[in-house]
């Protein structure tokens, strides 16, 4: 069989929301470029639909290097879940429906037709196609001619894209309004959906708006960072019943200067947080606040990536000398300043270098059964204290 290399990457506009994919295809002196945006999906779905279509845009078996930086798709197939969901009538490890099944049920049969190798490369990093891919998707978004995804529209989950005044009915009561705050950890592109699927769940709401971005910080220096959400106005809701905020970790892979505990200097990780915190409670009075701290990780920080002997990024000092664990400490300092409850999520987790493999499916994100373990953790903190 010939051999090809493709990279593929999704993106969306919220999540659920307008959603697109690139791939890049490089055969031999040859490359070709495509992409396709739809008016309402998931990122996840991107991601899968992109490999999906490479794939079916080949006219014979090929041998096929695979690139993207969906986590999500990669450990479904290198670990096998996605067999596993099959097996068990694509009812997932949690018990619950598996998302997606249309995708995976397109997609397997493709991989008995080619040679696939799924190889995962960092998102947002030095890959030029990577970055090509991600453009390609960012700007299907864009498009004027956006495509409808069916098999998503025609689900139950439909409803969560109605929280946005979509419908009639957007008086109904919906539960407690709960909004996040944080980077890739809070999103739902791991770990099968991340924690939101759990707080909906358990909480017994719908009403659920993330500002979670992969990748982002704290800090202005930060792309996408929480002081440019925030300013943002329709990114604050003043009526919100519970915010829960979780950032600290790219802070630290970034590099960003800590600062200290009481200045007002937007360029450090104290400073900007100081001045989220102050815009929140001042605009959001009757909120309840949750800070979490972050949680065990094994990637070295940015630009010091042979440091993999190191692993524990609590114990590993970056660029500016600091280990995550002095990020977590000043979290901390703050939300004791300002009466902020904080979740130690470093200890309460108890994720570490011994059960890793089971609770992170990257060396950064929880897994599934990570974010099972991560979400009951909030909910029961939430439960015992704001009933």
């Amino acid at each position: 069989m010939k051999n090809i290399d493709i990279y593929t990457d999704g993106a969306c506009s919220g999540n659920p929301g307008a959603g697109g994919y690139g791939i890049v295809f490089l055969y031999n002196e040859h490359k070709k470029e495509v992409s396709k945006g739809y008016k309402l999906t998931t990122n996840n779905r991107m991601e899968t639909m992109a490999v999906i279509t490479a794939l079916k845009m080949l006219k014979e078996p090929f041998n096929v290097n695979l690139y993207t930086d969906s986590s999500y798709v990669v450990n479904a197939i290198n670990n096998g879940w996605v067999h596993n969901w099959k097996k068990n009538g694509w009812v997932n490890s949690s018990k619950k429906p598996t998302p997606n099944v249309d995708l995976w049920e397109e997609l397997l049969p493709l991989l008995n037709i080619h040679n696939v190798k799924f190889i995962w490369v960092k998102g947002h990093a030095e890959n030029k196609y990577n970055n090509r891919c991600d453009e390609l998707a960012t700007s299907a978004i864009k498009n004027n001619n956006l495509l409808e995804d069916i098999n998503y529209i025609n689900k139950d989950n439909i409803n969560k894209f109605k929280e946005n005044n979509l419908t009639e009915n957007h008086n109904m009561n919906k539960g407690k309004k709960i909004v996040i705050y944080g980077d890739s950890i809070s999103t739902r592109n791991y770990g099968n959906g991340g924690y939101e699927d759990i707080l909906e769940e358990k909480l017994n709401t719908n009403n659920i708006y993330n500002y979670a971005i992969c990748g982002t910080g704290v800090t202005l220096n930060q792309q996408d960072n929480f002081i440019h959400i925030l300013s943002n106005e329709e990114n604050i809701h003043t009526d919100a019943d519970l915010i829960i905020i979780w950032y600290g970790t790219n802070d630290w892979y970034w590099n960003n200067e800590i600062g200290t505990i009481d200045n007002n200097d937007l360029n450090t990780f104290t400073g900007a947080f100081n001045k989220c915190l102050e815009i929140l409670q001042e605009k959001c009075k009757e909120a309840n606040i949750i800070l979490l701290t972050p949680i065990f990780r094994n990637q070295p920080p940015f630009e010091m990536e042979n440091n993999k002997s190191l692993n524990n990024a609590y114990k590993t000092k970056n660029k500016l000398g600091y280990t995550l664990k002095d990020y977590k400490k000043v979290l901390i300092e703050i939300a004791e300043n300002r009466c902020i409850p904080i979740l130690d999520m470093h200890t309460l987790s108890q994720i570490n270098n011994f059960n890793s493999n089971i609770y992170l499916e990257d060396e950064i994100h929880p897994s599934e059964v990570g974010y099972e373990k991560i979400g009951n953790i909030i909910v029961n903190f939430i439960n015992t204290y704001y009933k």
